[in-house]
């Protein structure tokens, strides 16, 4: 376990000091509306044939399975004085042992929240509600649950940034630029990419090539910047059209800024417990793009339940390197930790669990990639468990 995290941060670290330093930032961006989705499905599948096994006389040994899919969103809807926030997660996996024996399993949550700024395209202090839904197979009920609070700091998707300096990159190797943008035509071109719902949304009533209008218009302040070899040629809007719209999916989201919040709220539904109980949250996050390439995320949540002699709590942290690699490929890192402390007709359960992840994926092109990672996780009372995975990867927005 310990070799294995050393591995994964002396990875992380050779990447950061390799990656070189750029004039302009993620930090130029500037967008007062925080609005964006992330969606995505991973699926993997892994199939042994066992035919090097003892053949039994009574059962044999078959071909075992497992396929996993897991389905992640994420949307957040912002103007000025209000974010809605919508995030939701599906696990299921199948699987069936060399005996023969078929088991299935799943769990999904889903919440929304909303933020209410005291101050007009303010990152300070805001008001908030939300609700939560949960459930696992296998469990005789369902989780639910209704919280109100106060917070502080916004966070920002400065992912069409990104997405402008590759597209600056991708022309520049091309030989279309004859030297870099500046920050304020980058700021003019991430503008415009961020502005992708907004075309499809106009445009869809006339036409459904919204598309078109859109890398015509990037197009255009790439030329008024007075940095491009003439004029952009058919093969220079080529490149922006591939990147922006074929590669649109493969970009991972870059969030800056940091938000903490307290709440307070009732237990609806603890799964095996019927009745209302009181509950509490504190939820903090911090996002860092540390450079252009490089983007550091982490998220800390605790949650309890007031029930007099049987307070259970959940403290999770998820903490996040990603690093985007080209326009076609990105490199994910993430260490989940976890304790849960819960009662079941009285008999109090305590667990902790380690999960590190490291992921690696490269498109096929229309938001299509191929993924490979390895995953280790310790749980209480149990071995450190080690895991390849191998699938694909759609992301859906």
């Amino acid at each position: 376990m310990k070799k294995s995290y050393a591995l994964l941060a002396s990875s992380i670290l050779l990447g950061l000091i390799t990656t070189s330093a750029q004039a302009v930032t993620l930090y130029d961006y500037r967008e007062a509306n925080p609005s964006y989705t992330d969606a995505q499905i991973d699926a993997s599948f892994n199939a042994k044939t066992n035919k090097n096994k003892t053949i039994t006389t009574t059962t044999g040994q078959k071909t075992s399975y497992d396929l996993n899919l897991n389905f992640d969103y994420e949307r957040v809807i912002s103007n000025p004085i209000r974010d809605i926030e919508f995030l939701s997660n599906i696990n299921g996996s199948s699987t069936r042992a060399s005996t023969g024996e078929k088991s299935n399993s799943y769990s999904g949550t889903a919440s929304a929240n909303v933020f209410n700024y005291f101050k007009p395209n303010s990152k300070g202090a805001f008001v908030y509600g939300g609700a939560k839904v949960a459930d696992i197979k296998g469990k005789t009920g369902y989780y639910a649950a209704a919280t109100a609070g106060v917070g502080y700091g916004r966070i920002v998707d400065a992912t069409p940034m990104s997405q402008a300096i590759w597209i600056v990159r991708e022309l520049r190797k091309q030989g279309k630029l004859t030297g870099d943008l500046s920050v304020t035509d980058y700021q003019n071109l991430a503008r415009v990419i961020g502005k992708k719902d907004e075309y499809e949304a106009r445009m869809s009533r006339v036409t459904a090539n919204y598309e078109e209008a859109w890398v015509a218009d990037m197009a255009n302040v790439i030329n008024a910047s007075g940095k491009v070899n003439g004029q952009l040629d058919a093969a220079g809007v080529l490149r922006i059209y591939d990147v922006a719209v074929n590669d649109n999916g493969n970009f991972i989201t870059r969030k800056i800024g940091s938000r903490v919040r307290a709440g307070i709220g009732s237990t609806i539904k603890n799964y095996t417990q019927d009745s209302s109980k009181p509950s509490a949250e504190i939820v903090g996050e911090y996002h860092r793009p540390i450079n252009n390439d490089w983007q550091f995320s982490n998220v800390a949540s605790l949650t309890g339940t007031v029930d007099s002699d049987e307070n259970g709590y959940d403290l999770n942290n998820v903490m996040s390197f990603d690093r985007q690699i080209s326009n076609k490929a990105y490199w994910k890192n993430s260490w989940t930790a976890n304790r849960n402390k819960s009662y079941d007709q009285g008999v109090k359960t305590t667990t902790t669990s380690n999960i590190l992840s490291t992921k690696y994926y490269y498109s096929l092109g229309n938001r299509v990639a191929l993924s490979t990672g390895l995953e280790v996780t310790k749980s209480t009372d149990l071995k450190t468990d080690t895991t390849f995975t191998s699938g694909i990867t759609y992301k859906l927005r």
